[in-house]
């Protein structure tokens, strides 16, 4: 009987899980922030202009030289990454009636690269942003410098 309760409890948790608006579910939100997180730490690695400059907003892509942001950015950053952690990710927003009307994502990614350089890149992307759809996308990327005895140094920017 014990068990029956068990497979009735993790069915029902599989069917809500499964109900859920993936927009919604942190753990889906999660594993987003996680694969944009790897694909900067990849263009980065790479230098990789096009594809993270595409990951911007068109609002911001149409207000800003990223191309020159970009690469004042890429050329901070020293080395490939030989090891990264995606340290946290924040989210936060706005709802109205029930429906988001606002929601961004805000990860932070922790590098450490091939020339024993360490850095902390942080950046924000909006998911749902009703009021601008040209908004939707990544706002910001910062790379600060973490190498000095664990001392957090802005380096730069893109984006606003």
């Amino acid at each position: 009987m014990k068990n029956g309760k068990v497979i009735i409890f993790l069915l029902t948790i599989m069917i809500l899980l499964a109900g859920c608006d993936s927009s919604d579910n942190p753990f889906s939100q999660a594993k987003y922030a996680e694969k944009q997180c790897k694909t900067i730490v990849e263009c980065f690695d790479t230098k990789d202009l096009e594809t993270i400059k595409n990951m911007f907003s068109s609002w911001i892509q149409e207000t800003h030289n990223l191309d020159k942001e970009i690469q004042d950015v890429f050329d901070l950053y020293e080395g490939k990454s030989v090891h990264w952690d995606y340290v946290d990710y924040g989210s936060e927003g706005a709802i109205d009636d029930g429906t988001w009307t606002e929601k961004r994502i805000s990860p932070t990614i922790d590098i450490e690269t091939d020339t024993g350089k360490k850095y902390h890149i942080v950046f924000c992307e909006y998911l749902v942003y009703e009021k601008d759809e040209t908004r939707l996308g990544i706002r910001y990327i910062s790379i600060y410098d973490t190498g000095n005895n664990n001392d957090i140094v802005y380096l730069k920017s893109i984006g606003e």
